[in-house]
């Protein structure tokens, strides 16, 4: 369940390299998350996602470069996900969500000289090496880079992916427990908004819901 849905959102990012973008109407975020307080309620019914937040986006993408030069080179990570949760009163609980990052990053001419062993840099052929680089790898939809400034400026989409998942949750006071996988965690119900807090090894953000 809620396992299954977080571990395939860090998947998918750790698979690319950094984005940006506006956000769909069907979800949001990326920035850190707002306040959250566990207070717990009545999850039976179906669940649109409506938003998406990560307290630290950027580490969804980790471009892996040694150089120093490079450690900003991934400016905002913006996640767009729909879909539905839904919890049933016989205690089965299912997802049906599709999800894409949109990812602005910016490679500095520093950056790229670092990497190029301090040879001289051609910035028009540097962003049409990169754009082509992100537009051939399976992992993104749809790539754009422009030189901006002494850089190059790329905005990038993954490609999309639906993942549906399902099997047993029970509640324990302000927390939903995904039986099988054993995740436990905090949610609040106020009104027909559903905030779900989720925690990874790496990353913690929150899933806003609402009734449908």
């Amino acid at each position: 369940m809620r396992g299954t849905a977080f571990t395939i959102i860090l998947a998918i990012a750790y698979a690319a390299s950094g984005c940006e973008s506006d956000s769909s109407d069907a979800a949001g975020g990326g920035g850190s998350c707002g306040a959250f307080k566990a207070c717990g309620g009545d999850v039976v019914g179906t669940w649109n996602v409506k938003e998406v937040c990560f307290e630290d986006a950027l580490k969804l993408f980790d471009t892996q470069l040694s150089e120093p030069e490079c450690d900003e080179v991934v400016r905002s990570v913006e996640p767009q996900v729909s879909g539905t949760y839904v919890f049933g009163k016989d205690g089965i609980g299912s997802t049906d969500i599709s999800m894409q990052f949109d990812i602005d990053m910016l490679w500095t001419n520093a950056c790229i000289s670092a990497i190029a062993g301090g040879a001289s840099i051609d910035l028009d052929a540097t962003c049409k090496s990169l754009e082509d680089t992100y537009s051939m790898q399976a992992e993104f939809e749809g790539a754009s880079c422009n030189v901006k400034g002494n850089g190059c400026a790329c905005l990038i989409t993954s490609a999309p992916m639906t993942v549906t998942s399902s099997g047993q949750y029970k509640v324990q006071g302000t927390a939903l427990v995904d039986v099988m996988a054993g995740d436990s965690d905090p949610f609040c119900v106020a009104g027909d908004t559903l905030t779900l807090s989720v925690t990874s090894s790496s990353i913690s953000g929150q899933i806003i819901m609402v009734r449908k």
